[in-house]
């Protein structure tokens, strides 16, 4: 009972805090090693799409007189943005006893929802600077810097593109991480002077998983618009 997310809006990637009381309503104790398990589920009875956010031992709570109860609160973290689920509204639910390890008469007072959740998914990031080497040597790295903290993972020489003055490719060598928002991308030195294009993303994520929305749309990841 009393399942209280730390949140009611949310976006897709975020952690929360799940707290809820459970309560031995039978007239003997509890006894044994049972598990409580939070869920994300489309509707507060567990009958429609849902997926496992955490799985929890209560030993320390065994055994439970009859009449007691306890309070618990647990972290959990949302699907990312790649896990497939629509913008929305859903519930975290908590199954008490998740495993049927203590023998009841009465199964369905196990689940108990929390107020519904609002879940959508959160702008992507997006390049805020592109800095070029400027030491006197010969230009053969930029620093790009962007509004949010990046998966280093998802940033690498293929989202990067650099054409010459004779619209050539340029090879683009490594990208390093300066920081959790500031990367250095290394290519091959420049042959001729002139203008170079250097185009950034889109399949850049920040740490939750949303890609770029350079265009500040809300839509992120968009091949021709959210690159930089």
């Amino acid at each position: 009972r009393q399942v209280v997310p730390s949140e009611t809006a949310a976006h897709w990637g975020q952690g929360l805090e799940v707290s809820w009381v459970v309560d031995n309503l039978a007239a003997v104790s509890a006894e044994g090693v049972w598990h409580e398990r939070v869920w994300l589920s489309e509707d507060p009875a567990l009958t429609g799409n849902r997926v496992p956010l955490e799985t929890t031992s209560a030993a320390a709570y065994s055994p439970l007189a009859p009449a007691a109860s306890y309070a618990r609160t647990v972290s959990v973290v949302l699907p990312g943005p790649s896990a497939g689920w629509a913008d929305g509204t859903y519930y975290l639910v908590v199954q008490a006893d998740v495993f049927d390890t203590v023998a009841e008469g009465e199964e369905a007072d196990n689940i108990a929802a929390g107020p519904a959740v609002e879940i959508t998914a959160q702008a992507g990031p997006a390049v805020t600077s592109l800095t070029p080497r400027a030491d006197g040597c010969v230009v053969d790295y930029v620093d790009v810097a962007f509004d949010a903290a990046i998966d280093p993972d998802s940033f690498t020489p293929a989202d990067v593109g650099i054409t010459d003055p004779a619209s050539q490719a340029v090879a683009v060598s490594a990208v390093t991480a300066l920081s959790e928002t500031t990367f250095r991308v290394r290519f091959a030195a420049p042959a001729a002077a002139g203008h170079y294009d250097i185009t950034i993303g889109p399949a850049i994520a920040d740490v939750p998983g949303n890609l770029m929305d350079s265009d500040g749309d809300g839509v992120n990841g968009e091949p021709g618009e959210d690159a930089y």
